[in-house]
């Protein structure tokens, strides 16, 4: 089959075009389905994952194939899965549970994934829209989940998303404000950034300007703030009394990891030796989250009596459910800065690597 792949340090090469030998079509085992996918979206763990990003934490298998989103159809059900919930010609998308790797990483014509991290895609959307999702509203419910935000709340909190025209930041935006009745506050670059966030309902602060004091001026402060870009620091100032700041980009601390490891079900003979154990010690702890800044951050936050928590996505069948619900009731839309082709890929991830995106970067396998 065709697919991208790439190994260490390397770039990303393809595989089966131009006379260049594919790669096998993988087998699904008990509990996988083999799925024909049809999209895969970009997130900047993907090219983040290729230059190293994991390279302390995890013992790689080369040649690896990219890419968490994925939208596709069942091709086959693995073991004795036949009857089960899933069955062959099934729309279905999601995110897989742990890293990419050969025959489990979405940029190429066939995957394997758990059969649990997958929901139906809803029937009006593409393969395209729903490979957008996967992976930024996981992140998104995940980190409301731990601010103990609620679905359907009668509070009205007041929310700050710091970063609201990237994937997860456009995303987040409707969940809170359209799942969880908040008031939002983004910010984002003026021009067609503010006018994506404003669009999805957000009142827009200029991301080039002294936003935090302009905020604070304005005697603004938020009982949960989510950091998309790196601005926790800055944004520990605008917390109520007993507010929640979560980020997904500073400050990663050990309980992140730890259940991301579980989360994702990393086989622990991958785990780069003795690295575990000192993530799970107390000490470890302590100095991981000294080095990340989590240290720093919970301090500041707990000087106006909150919280500080990271959190990092993983493949999750109930989160997928209910963003796939959300989607049908049009608490939750796509939101897509760019479409390329399977053959173009390449180009797709400089793209992202640009960083200038406003939502997501899809390439689509299989028209």
């Amino acid at each position: 089959m065709k697919a991208w792949t790439w190994r260490r340090g390397g770039r990303l090469e393809p595989r089966g075009w131009d006379g260049k030998e594919g790669i096998e079509i993988p087998t699904a085992g008990e509990g996988e389905l083999l799925v024909r996918v049809h999209a895969a979206s970009l997130n900047p763990i993907d090219w983040k994952t290729m230059d190293g990003a994991h390279d302390w934490l995890l013992r790689m298998r080369w040649p690896r194939v990219p890419c968490f989103d994925f939208s596709g159809e069942v091709v086959k059900v693995g073991g004795a899965g036949a009857g089960g919930r899933w069955k062959e010609g099934d729309r279905v998308f999601g995110m897989i549970r742990g890293l990419p790797q050969l025959g489990r990483g979405a940029l190429a014509e066939y995957m394997v994934v758990d059969e649990d991290v997958c929901a139906a895609c809803p029937p009006s959307f593409s393969h395209v829209d729903c490979a957008s999702l996967p992976l930024v509203a996981i992140t998104a419910l995940k980190a409301f989940r731990a601010c103990r935000l609620q679905e359907r709340s009668q509070d009205h909190p007041r929310v700050l998303v710091a970063g609201g025209a990237g994937g997860v930041g456009t995303v987040a935006i409707q969940i809170v404000r359209n799942m969880m009745g908040a008031e939002v506050v983004a910010t984002a670059s003026p021009g067609r950034k503010t006018t994506l966030c404003e669009e999805l309902g957000a009142r827009v602060v200029n991301y080039h300007e002294e936003w935090v004091k302009k905020l604070e001026e304005e005697g603004c402060s938020f009982d949960v703030v989510l950091d998309c870009v790196g601005d926790a620091k800055r944004c520990a100032r605008l917390l109520k009394e007993g507010g929640s700041l979560c980020s997904i980009v500073a400050g990663g601390t050990q309980d992140a990891l730890l259940t991301w490891l579980d989360d994702a079900r990393v086989d622990p003979r991958s785990i780069t030796m003795g690295v575990e154990v000192v993530l799970r010690s107390s000490w470890g702890g302590q100095l991981v989250e000294f080095f990340s800044g989590a240290a720093g951050l919970r301090s500041l936050c707990r000087r106006r009596g909150g919280s500080f928590f990271h959190v990092i996505g993983a493949g999750d069948g109930e989160l997928m459910g209910v963003l796939a619900e959300a989607m049908g009731r049009g608490q939750v839309k796509p939101v897509i800065d760019s479409v390329f082709s399977f053959e173009d890929a390449l180009a797709a991830f400089a793209k992202s690597r640009e960083g200038h995106a406003g939502g997501k970067i899809v390439v689509e396998i299989r028209k």
